[in-house]
């Protein structure tokens, strides 16, 4: 990845970790609203608690699976614009296909009349992306970052 994107990862982590830090530091900060002076006092300590919980853990984790998305949406930016030579049928194919369709395969070499150097970049694309994306399948990656 390149600078931009490390520095930006780095601060996400930073607010993260300063997220469960403050959690932690204050996890009984509502003890000093707790008591009995009036009626609702312990319910509205209770949701005091609640919120600071909310505000510091709940969002710390939220930025966890943020994080880990848009890490893996640079990833596949990045492994689609190396391999724009195929387009995104043919990766899906060529990854999570053990065989590529003699059709593709066809439409393939009609593009390339080497078949050493086309059966060469179908096993470097399928090497990358398993060294990338640890094995899982292209559609599941790609199904990840559809319109939401």
């Amino acid at each position: 990845m390149n600078k931009k994107i490390d520095e930006l990862f780095a601060r996400i982590n930073k607010v993260e970790e300063d997220l469960e830090e403050i959690g932690h530091d204050f996890s009984r900060f509502s003890d000093l609203y707790d008591g009995e002076f009036f009626a609702e006092q312990k319910q509205l300590a209770v949701y005091l608690e609640d919120c600071l919980i909310s505000i510091t853990h709940d969002t710390a984790t939220n930025i966890s699976f943020q994080y880990s998305d848009i890490a893996t949406l640079c990833k596949f930016i990045d492994f689609r614009k190396r391999h724009n030579w195929f387009n995104d049928f043919e990766l899906e194919q060529i990854i999570d296909s053990e065989m590529p369709s003699i059709k593709l395969k066809g439409d393939l070499l009609s593009r390339i009349n080497d078949k050493v150097d086309l059966l060469e970049k179908i096993a470097n694309v399928r090497k990358e992306w398993n060294t990338s994306f640890k094995s899982v399948s292209y559609r599941s990656v790609k199904d990840k970052f559809k319109k939401r």
